[in-house]
């Protein structure tokens, strides 16, 4: 036998044999997704903003009525899954829900982090984008009823186009991972420059009647819509808990467990490349 035949049987018999590289989920751009960094406090009793919210998290908390809520961090999490914290938002105040309510929990991500999954989003034919997280509905003597409908959009970092989709917790108090593919179109994406927004995701908590958008499909977005018109009111009673954890944004229609491959060190200065401090400097006699 030759040497040249012995090399074409050696590499024909593992030819079969995938390489390692093709098991590897791809990197998520979302920074935080399990909820461990806190550096502007674990807890606040007011609710909008990023205040007491886990780092690159941020809330949208247009109520209407008495609407009010708190967030704290919360070691209540998915069991088995590797997390230590979610994010737990309690309803202190019921949200009336008129037409101009909107309530959402949310992430910015700079669009140099995401450029990617934007080519391949924006144009025709390009992969699609798979966004999954860990979510757990708590009503308390609420009059919804399960499934409990919510919607989450994908969006663009500059208020121009989004895409809405539907999905539904199946039962009370019990952690849900929840799988949204968003499809590929050929359309104009606008960020806020390299360093601003690329992709917003955000996750519909209340909708108001004027701040609907149309499901499944890539439609014009008004910086201030919501989400779908089914999504509960999940503030119609005091005493109603979301909590939220494992947030993780890739490219196909996979959505791979979460990666525990950062250490806390790389998440820390991630969040810290966002983080200001004031210090008041005046002085007084």
């Amino acid at each position: 036998m030759t040497i040249n035949r012995s090399i074409a049987d050696l590499l024909r018999s593992h030819s079969t044999i995938p390489t390692a590289a093709a098991s590897v989920p791809g990197p998520s751009p979302i920074i935080n997704g399990s909820m461990d960094v806190w550096q502007r406090g674990t807890s606040a009793t007011s609710f909008g903003g990023y205040a007491g919210m886990p780092d690159r998290f941020t809330t949208v908390a247009g109520m209407t009525g008495s609407g009010a809520a708190t967030v704290e961090r919360s070691t209540d999490v998915p069991a088995d899954e590797g997390f230590t914290y979610s994010a737990k938002i309690i309803c202190t105040g019921i949200n009336s829900n008129t037409s101009a309510a909107r309530v959402s929990f949310e992430q910015k991500i700079e669009t140099q982090n995401c450029q990617d999954l934007i080519d391949q989003i924006s144009k025709s034919g390009g992969d699609s984008i798979t966004l999954s997280f860990w979510m757990k509905f708590e009503e308390n003597s609420s009059p919804i009823t399960f499934p409990a409908t919510f919607s989450c959009n994908l969006r663009d970092g500059n208020y121009g186009r989004a895409y809405c989709k539907e999905f539904t917790i199946a039962a009370d108090a019990t952690w849900e991972k929840i799988t949204l593919t968003y499809p590929a179109a050929a359309q104009t994406w606008t960020t806020g420059g390299v360093n601003g927004a690329g992709i917003t995701v955000q996750v519909a908590l209340a909708v108001g009647s004027a701040k609907t958008l149309a499901v499944d499909s890539w439609v014009a977005f008004a910086q201030d819509a919501g989400g779908s018109t089914n999504n509960v009111n999940a503030f119609d009673t005091v005493g109603n808990d979301i909590f939220f954890t494992g947030f993780r944004l890739e490219r196909g229609t996979t959505a791979n467990d979460f990666q525990f491959d950062e250490d806390i060190e790389t998440t820390l200065a991630k969040c810290q490349r966002y983080f200001e401090k004031r210090i008041n400097s005046n002085t007084y006699s």
